[in-house]
């Protein structure tokens, strides 16, 4: 069934977003809290916190999307962290202010509309998705109907191919940056030992 297909695909996707965010986040997190201190939207002593909470939300959030488990819940979270990086870009675009997104880790591109536009249709995606279980009584798509291991397939194959659209779409070279930097920072530093 296609329509099953189409919203596990949404659902993992969302959960490939949010995970490997999450994982970009924490692979340089003293870095990322830098960023968090930068977009000056809570008081600096509470920064490290701020910064390691949102790694670890975003982390158990991609993860309940990626695996269907507490469904509900994830999608939940990842509404309200949508719409907390939704609301300090656009703060921070009102103040004239550009600095890293940190979208995928403290080596991202600075902030622009096209990151609001990014966040609007990811934020989209969530509601969409959080709808579609709703109006199908609450039960989470991937486990809704006993998915058989051919909708999973067509579903993940679906996922693959929409991050790659997207990533296309939105030109997000942030995620070969981010591996670039981290790279050549890892290169530089076995080199100077």
């Amino acid at each position: 069934m296609v329509s099953t297909d189409l919203w596990l695909a949404v659902q993992f996707a969302l959960g490939a977003v949010f995970c490997t965010a999450g994982v970009a986040k924490l692979t340089d997190f003293r870095s990322f809290a830098g960023v968090v201190r930068d977009y000056e939207m809570v008081p600096v002593r509470l920064v490290p916190v701020v910064a390691g909470g949102v790694v670890a939300v975003e982390l158990l959030a991609g993860a309940g999307l990626a695996t269907g488990l507490a469904l509900g819940y994830a999608l939940l979270v990842a509404g309200v962290l949508s719409l907390v990086f939704l609301a300090a870009v656009v703060v921070n675009l009102s103040r004239g202010r550009l600095v890293s997104c940190g979208c995928f880790g403290p080596h991202s591109e600075d902030i622009s509309w096209r990151t609001v536009g990014r966040l609007l249709v990811l934020l989209a995606a969530v509601v969409d998705l959080a709808v579609h279980r709703w109006a199908a009584g609450g039960s989470g798509p991937v486990w809704a109907g006993g998915v058989g291991s051919q909708d999973l397939l067509a579903a993940v194959g679906f996922a693959v191919a929409a991050v790659v659209v997207a990533m296309w779409a939105f030109e997000l070279p942030v995620l070969s940056r981010t591996v670039l930097v981290s790279r050549v920072t890892t290169a530089a530093g076995k080199g100077t030992r």
